[in-house]
């Protein structure tokens, strides 16, 4: 039987740059693969190069070695079928909650009425219902990352990538989107396959993937794919989660 071809496949990707005729590099020799249907974590010390290899996923920035391929071909420039959240929720402070989940679909030259339909849409979907008219300034922490989570998945992206999503929030916030974010992934009825997000904590990565890449001090490189093989849903206190996460510990402290 022929193999399916991965949603995604990172291949041998680098990425360095010149500061003061010194030569620094980010990550080196990156390769893993994104099954459709996976949900990965990339786990690793801070500054071994996680967000820089996600916007190189994205499109938004460009490798200096390897290549990305999605669904057997290279990507070159943005990837349409990708959307990325950011921890700064990076929100038009001058738009409203609508106007700033249409900001993608505008970029993509979506039609007005459209673009506010499916804004509509997600936006009872991540439950922002009575927001549509507020600006970020109005906003708790934990609503902006949801019209973050809006304006991601309007786009309707086969591929969502996350970097550290709940890194700025209250803990009793960030465990109730993380449980939505699963749920919307879940979600057979949107056109999201695979979710791709960094996170600085081992716990969170364990709970929430399939699989984790681990990630070694900069210059950034794989040093193991620890797949998580527990059934959904998943208690954090699970035996199995505890030793995996354990594992991940010894590899990078």
């Amino acid at each position: 039987m022929k193999r399916k071809k991965p949603l995604l496949e990172v291949k041998h990707v680098g990425k360095w740059y010149m500061e003061e005729f010194k030569k620094i590099i980010v990550i080196k020799d990156i390769t893993f693969e994104v099954k459709e249907g996976e949900f990965v974590c990339l786990v690793g010390p801070t500054d071994c190069g996680k967000s820089t290899l996600l916007r190189i996923i994205a499109g938004i920035d460009a490798s200096t070695s390897g290549k990305i391929l999605y669904r057997g071909e290279e990507v070159k420039g943005i990837n349409l079928k990708t959307a990325l959240i950011f921890q700064t929720f990076a929100l038009l402070p001058w738009l409203t909650v609508l106007q700033n989940i249409c900001v993608g679909l505008e970029a993509r030259g979506v039609p007005y009425e459209e673009a506010i339909t499916k804004a509509e849409k997600y936006i009872d979907k991540v439950g922002l219902e009575g927001f549509e008219e507020a600006y970020p300034r109005e906003l708790s922490r934990g609503t902006k990352q949801r019209v973050g989570l809006a304006r991601a998945l309007v786009v309707e992206p086969e591929l969502l990538l996350m970097d550290e999503p709940f890194a700025a929030l209250d803990v009793l916030t960030a465990e109730n989107l993380r449980e939505e974010i699963i749920d919307l992934w879940q979600d057979k009825s949107l056109p999201l396959k695979s979710i791709v997000m960094v996170t600085h904590s081992i716990e969170e990565a364990v709970y929430m993937a399939d699989k984790i890449v681990v990630i070694s001090e900069r210059p950034g490189k794989v040093i193991a794919e620890v797949p998580v093989k527990v059934k959904r849903p998943r208690e954090k206190r699970d035996k199995e989660l505890l030793k995996i996460t354990d594992e991940i510990y010894s590899m990078i402290l």
